[in-house]
């Protein structure tokens, strides 16, 4: 008597398996991404990243990211785009300075983000991947804070 386990399976290649979870981990994603040509517009957008601005994803393809940014980041962006082109490389936006989204409704969000450019039946296209680190950088303040309360305490104490 043969178990389910004895039987043979038939070899299925490893791309045809797993064909599909790369969709399903791009989806499921914390982090927002987004796919923009060089030209800025949104080619694909996950749904963590229409939340992070509020918007649903089939609003946001086709778009500009341009949408995304604060009215003040708007007229240097093509620049830095184009910049960003002459030299493409993965790295961090935002670290060290305050980088800001845009939501729907006007709203301002902190965000980091990872642009990671790539090629794609001959296309440059960038995948970038975006976090909301409004709550990282409401902490990081209420540090700030409670350590300048305790350095003013400290003082007033051994005065």
């Amino acid at each position: 008597m043969s178990s389910a386990g004895d039987r043979v399976k038939p070899a299925i290649p490893e791309s045809i398996r797993i064909r599909g979870v790369h969709e399903l981990a791009v989806d499921a994603s914390p982090s927002g991404v987004a796919v923009c040509d060089e030209e800025g517009r949104i080619l694909f957008a996950n749904p963590q990243l229409a939340a992070i601005f509020g918007y649903g994803a089939d609003e946001l393809v086709g778009a500009s990211v341009d949408i995304l940014l604060p009215e003040r980041s708007q007229a240097t962006h093509p620049t830095e785009r184009q910049r960003f082109w002459s030299r493409p490389d993965s790295r961090s936006m935002g670290a060290g300075r305050e980088l800001c989204g845009r939501r729907k409704d006007g709203s301002e969000v902190a965000v980091e983000i990872v642009p990671r450019p790539v090629t794609h039946e001959d296309r440059r296209l960038i995948i970038a991947s975006v976090v909301d680190i409004t709550e990282r950088r409401q902490l990081q303040e209420q540090i700030l804070t409670q350590t300048a309360e305790s350095l003013a305490f400290e003082r007033v104490v051994s005065d």
